[in-house]
């Protein structure tokens, strides 16, 4: 087919769409575009859905699906559409979470955004489907994978660690958010350990379950400036916690229990938690179990042992603490002979 005035000329074969305009060439494919093995994945749940329907610019009666890889890819030019597929998402709440990303790059790592990192996480907070939440996700990573500096990159995780420990993304793009994660292989410590505090804070909601906290500014503070300095205490190995010298207490005959163990137990003997009938089996009120999580990892020795009133709080804390260790207290291997021992 060919436009008189050899202005537009289109050569249709089995590949695809070949045109020149003004001397220019360039091939759009017709073929169905081949899935990686994430986006399979991802089709199977229908929770994890991406926003991949997109018009080819040059020419507009032609659609295509683009790849995943494609969606992620950074570029300068403001988003028009969500990256996460809601069709409930306006344009004007994505162009508002690509603003105050943009808002926080620009003050610089060493600045104190704290007001505008709120603004995004109470967008993410007060959303129930979980679409916005992983919108978030998606445009900080897709930030991050075109951080052309170190200042920018920094930036970026620090805010990434703030989403990880406000609210955790929908069940289905949690294992591609973890699968980007892990395949970020750089050398700078910061990246490392900014890494480490995201994988563990969502462990943490992925074993609690997909309920978001009402992070305060003061824990905005905390995660964005200083947690990737410091060891997390939920979510991790039991060895990573006995490493540092300082998280560990010892309590008798040079036997050394975590230091969040002792203060979780003093707290529960101060609020009578002995006296109390099933009190592990009562849950404590979820914002105040966050809020001491929080408190704990901030400075385990300084959370005061009346700060709650109801015992159920440290209970719970101390309950989410042994449930979200990557490798349980009785392993595995051991669990049956406890079985044998116990009907013994």
């Amino acid at each position: 087919m060919a436009r008189v005035g050899k202005v537009f000329c289109l050569h249709l074969n089995m590949e695809g769409i070949w045109l020149r305009r003004a001397g220019r060439e360039f091939t759009v494919s017709m073929l169905p575009v081949e899935s990686t093995d994430e986006a399979q994945n991802i089709e199977k749940d229908p929770k994890m859905i991406f926003n991949l329907h997109r018009k080819v610019p040059m020419l507009p009666m032609f659609k295509r699906n683009t790849t995943i890889e494609e969606l992620m890819t950074w570029d300068p030019a403001p988003l028009k559409e969500s990256l996460s597929l809601s069709a409930k998402m306006s344009k004007d709440l994505v162009k508002t979470i690509d603003k105050i990303i943009s808002i926080v790059i620009t003050k610089g790592p060493s600045s104190a955004p704290y007001e505008s990192i709120n603004e995004l996480l109470q967008l993410g907070l007060f959303e129930q489907n979980g679409y916005m939440r992983d919108e978030i996700y998606l445009q900080l990573m897709r930030r991050i994978n075109g951080s052309q500096t170190l200042d920018t990159g920094k930036c970026l995780w620090k805010l990434m660690i703030c989403v990880t420990a406000a609210f955790p993304p929908s069940k289905g793009a949690f294992k591609y958010i973890k699968s980007w994660f892990d395949k970020i292989n750089l050398s700078e410590s910061f990246i490392k350990r900014a890494i480490k505090v995201c994988h563990c804070n969502m462990y943490v909601f992925r074993i609690s379950g997909p309920r978001g906290y009402s992070i305060s500014i003061d824990d905005v503070k905390f995660w964005y400036d200083e947690s990737h300095a410091k060891v997390p205490l939920f979510g991790v190995e039991l060895d990573e916690i006995y490493a540092d010298p300082s998280l560990v207490e010892e309590v008798k005959d040079g036997f050394k229990v975590p230091k969040i163990v002792v203060k979780l137990i003093e707290m529960i003997k101060n609020l009578n938690g002995y006296q109390k009938e099933g009190i592990f089996r009562v849950s404590g009120d979820l914002q105040q179990v966050f809020q001491l999580k929080n408190l704990l990892t901030k400075d385990c020795d300084s959370v005061e042992v009346k700060l709650f009133k109801d015992a159920s709080v440290p209970c719970s804390a101390l309950k989410l603490w042994m449930r979200v260790l990557r490798s349980p207290l009785i392993p595995d291997h051991l669990y049956s002979l406890f079985l044998v021992a116990r009907n013994n």
